[in-house]
């Protein structure tokens, strides 16, 4: 067994040739988009060989080296690890591709240009469906509900989920009380954000106060987690559920000026949230790390505060949650076998417990976020503000285990996460409208245009 890691220079692609390149051409603009999927392999279809293409990024070297020595632990096979600058993956990867190269399995979660939906319609990526069907290794009720349906297409799995971000969010009851905010009277993502709006102005009143959440910028999140489509890629149709989505951009207006910050357009993660919630300068939190998670609400508890873990709820009333960590093969894949056998094992419960295991947000494996709770240490605050491990006693109790388990599966419509050519598409059009600069319906015209236009290319 034996690990090849190959440091590469890759010449620069423009971006349109990489979109073209990995969506398709040859349509006029603005002509409507139909697809035709065909019947993928079977599991005996699968190409064997001993060999596997991997890409990735600087940053994510000791991740996928971790990952890989797991896998080769289990199987025989001989890993090729292509290292690529951050700013050069996509168009290496595309430029691959085309050529008849490039990786066997393709990390979408980190190809922020790439319109996921679009490249699976299209057949860039391989269709598992038979593959999992015939494979009596697999079993869709290992995990959360949701989370593989978010990954299909015309009820094909062309995507495979790694990891996801439930709606939830991590309060303490007193500040909540202290500012009057109340989850009885928020039945939907536009009451939430409504409610956000008018209490802001009572929760500055504390001088440690920044924002309601650790973090400014949340359209992107709240966008995803209402559950309004915005395209619906199967039928080539914009804007289906408009009603819907105008309810949710006004009530985000309302909340906009305390969301708005030109100078950093960037949703921060935060790992850990016991320091801003005790600090007072954030109202709500938003756990998305198996380990942070835990540690957070010990640290709570051991400073007597009392947490809240509650679902967001979107757009309908029911929550939604986010695939954060997609990954597909590669349609032209010619280790297909090792492929399906490196996803299999990523979503094995080796690879979901372990710490570095799974990309951004929480396994999808129902026991092993189960077990990450159960088994997380808790923690005590240090002089510093950092945290002293105590590895005998748990974070959480067995029925603070099932509570919290019982939030995350009570979510069971996931989406898939938004590219960022179709994010900053919605958020440019419509931000006017957020800073009263332009009519909803001017924008909304304007959004419609560029949208059919995107759904075209």
């Amino acid at each position: 067994m034996k690990t090849t890691f190959t440091r590469t220079l890759a010449g620069m692609l423009a971006a349109v040739l990489l979109l073209l390149t990995l969506v398709g051409c040859g349509k006029e603009k603005g002509e409507v988009v139909t697809y035709e999927l065909s019947d993928g392999p079977g599991y005996d279809d699968l190409v064997e060989t001993d060999e596997l293409v991997l890409y990735t990024t600087n940053g994510s070297v000791p991740l996928d080296r971790r990952r890989i020595d797991l896998f080769n632990a289990i199987y025989d096979v001989d890993v090729e690890l292509v290292v690529i600058p951050e700013e050069e993956y996509e168009e290496r990867i595309i430029n691959d591709l085309a050529t008849g190269s490039g990786p066997d399995v393709l990390f979408l979660y980190e190809m922020y240009g790439t319109d996921i939906s679009k490249a699976a319609l299209n057949n860039n990526f391989l269709d598992l469906t038979n593959v999992l069907e015939e494979d009596p290794e697999f079993h869709f009720d290992d995990y959360l509900d949701g989370v593989f349906e978010a990954c299909q297409y015309h009820g094909r799995q062309y995507v495979m989920p790694l990891s996801c971000e439930p709606s939830l969010v991590v309060s303490l009851s007193e500040k909540m009380e202290e500012i009057g905010f109340s989850w009885d009277n928020t039945d939907t993502m536009s009451d939430y954000l409504k409610n956000l709006a008018h209490l802001t102005p009572k929760a500055a009143k504390d001088p440690n106060f920044k924002q309601m959440f650790h973090t400014k910028n949340v359209f992107v999140r709240f966008l995803q987690i209402s559950g309004i489509p915005v395209i619906d890629y199967e039928n080539g149709e914009v804007l289906p559920d408009e009603k819907g989505f105008r309810e949710f951009l006004e009530a985000y207006k309302s909340y906009f000026l305390y969301d708005y910050d030109e100078n950093d357009p960037t949703m921060w993660h935060r790992p850990y949230g016991y320091d801003v919630l005790t600090a007072g300068k954030c109202v709500f939190w938003f756990p998305r790390d198996k380990q942070g998670f835990p540690l957070s609400l010990s640290v709570l508890k051991d400073e007597s505060h009392e947490y809240v873990v509650q679902s967001i709820p979107g757009q309908t009333g029911e929550s939604v949650g986010t695939v954060t960590g997609p990954v597909a093969i590669s349609a032209t894949s010619k280790n297909s076998l090792n492929a399906y056998k490196y996803i299999k094992f990523l979503l094995s419960e080796t690879a979901q417990m372990d710490q570095y295991g799974t990309p951004d947000g929480m396994p999808i494996l129902k026991e092993a976020i189960r077990e990450s709770l159960l088994e997380s240490p808790s923690g005590t605050r240090g002089p510093g503000g950092g945290v002293f491990f105590d590895y005998e006693v748990p974070a959480l109790t067995e029925d603070e285990v099932e509570r919290i388990m019982g939030q995350i599966e009570s979510t069971t419509d996931y989406v898939m996460m938004i590219s960022k050519p179709y994010y900053d598409i919605v958020y440019d059009t419509m931000l006017p409208f957020f800073k009263a600069e332009d009519s909803y319906k001017n924008c909304l015209e304007e959004l419609r245009s560029k949208l059919t236009f995107y759904l075209s290319e």
